[in-house]
């Protein structure tokens, strides 16, 4: 019965350390909101400078971003460059 508890506790230490490693491998996955608000930036100025829509920028800013790093991109703003 030993051998049984131990192995239990074997197999819960791995799942939590399977899930703190997925939650690290996601964190890496956010962007800084630094990177958002620049990416947000340049997107509204593309859109002309309409007002009224800051949230709508910002959640587009967001979703490129992790798409550009789940695809391995560095993360690139034109706010960058200037």
């Amino acid at each position: 019965m030993k051998t049984n508890s131990n192995l239990q506790v074997v197999e819960e230490r791995a799942e939590t350390i399977t899930s703190t490693e997925e939650l690290i491998r996601q964190e890496e996955l956010i962007p800084q909101d630094e990177l958002i608000r620049q990416k947000a930036y340049d997107l509204w100025t593309l859109r002309g400078c309409p007002l009224g829509s800051p949230d709508e920028d910002w959640f587009r800013a967001e979703v490129e971003l992790n798409a550009e790093l789940k695809l391995g991109k560095p993360p690139a703003t034109k706010s960058q460059a200037a």
